[in-house]
């Protein structure tokens, strides 16, 4: 009886040591997040000033191109964002509806928010592949018990 209680006891410990552990790698990718969006922070500041000195002198073509990169750079970091952000999802067993952006668990086959289904359509059977006919003319898919291809009309031997 006692082995049980220990067996649960371990299990619990086991358990909490996971999720201390996945809150640990949650919050160092949030620090990383944090730093990016500090850089992306300091970088638009910079290509305001660089911007208004070049309204003052009249002479845009000067920075153009400093400007333009310091964009590219903060386009990447946004990427980088991005990333983290669903790795930190991934942590959490949690995924995106496509169509709404709500926060759904891995294993929902439908968005509590929108109704988007998640349920990824199965392969054929063999069975099911054995009741289509392929039209070598056209490609298209016919009844196995079709005489005639019902794209073009060429007829099944």
């Amino acid at each position: 009886m006692s082995n049980g209680f220990l067996d649960k006891l371990k299990q619990g410990a086991t358990e909490a040591s996971k999720k201390a552990q996945v809150t640990i790698e949650i919050n160092k990718i949030r620090s990383q997040i944090q730093g990016h969006e500090q850089t992306i922070q300091t970088s638009l500041h910079e290509i305001g000033k660089l911007v208004y000195s070049s309204f003052e002198h009249d002479n845009f073509a000067e920075n153009e191109s400093e400007i333009f990169s310091s964009c590219r750079d903060i386009s990447s970091i946004k990427k980088d964002i991005l990333m983290l952000e669903y790795k930190i999802k991934e942590l959490r067993d949690e995924k995106e509806c496509p169509t709404c952006s709500s926060i759904c668990t891995s294993e929902t086959k439908f968005c509590s928010n929108c109704g988007h289904s998640f349920q990824v359509e199965a392969p054929p059977t063999p069975e099911e592949e054995a009741a289509i006919k392929h039209c070598t003319n056209c490609g298209t898919q016919n009844d196995a018990k079709a005489k005639f291809c019902g794209g073009c009309g060429n007829h099944f031997s």
